[in-house]
């Protein structure tokens, strides 16, 4: 039998290929489909979520999701964040406005920075971070925390 290290490589991987496992408890080596490591190593991991929602005028922005892209409508549109989970990410971008001058004001339920975000013209963006039960501010284009 040859070494590992003298098998051939695989250039891509798929769901029927197998791959050598030690069992201790039987003393030797068994043989495993790479869609079983993928399920079992699933349930050590949270579900990645690459999902964008899109806010056109006030509303809630979802924490389900990593981005959002807001769209304005008015002046002031409301915005408002629940609490996320710790370590979670938040990204916010203000895309498009409706008309010149349009704002949106975010409000986080628990904000460690301050009260509010200000987006105040397309461009701006903030990145949030959930820890010990409050959102902070990672990084900031020119929103304006208050």
């Amino acid at each position: 039998m040859p070494q590992i290290n003298q098998l051939p490589l695989l250039g891509q991987v798929q769901s029927g290929d197998q791959i050598p496992v030690y069992t201790p408890e039987n003393g030797d080596a068994r043989r495993m489909p790479i869609n079983l490591l993928r399920q079992y190593l699933a349930g050590f991991f949270e579900p990645i979520s690459t999902g964008v929602q899109v806010i056109n005028g006030s509303g809630a922005v979802s924490v389900t999701t990593p981005t959002t892209s807001y769209i304005s409508v008015g002046v002031g549109d409301a915005l408002t964040l629940a609490d996320g989970t710790n370590g979670q990410l938040k990204n916010i971008v203000y895309v498009a406005e409706a008309n010149a001058g349009d704002t949106g004001i975010l409000t986080p339920a628990n904000f460690g920075n301050g009260s509010t975000v200000t987006f105040n013209s397309v461009g701006n963006s903030v990145q949030l971070q959930f820890l010990s039960g409050e959102w902070w501010v990672v990084s900031l284009y020119g929103a304006v925390v208050a």
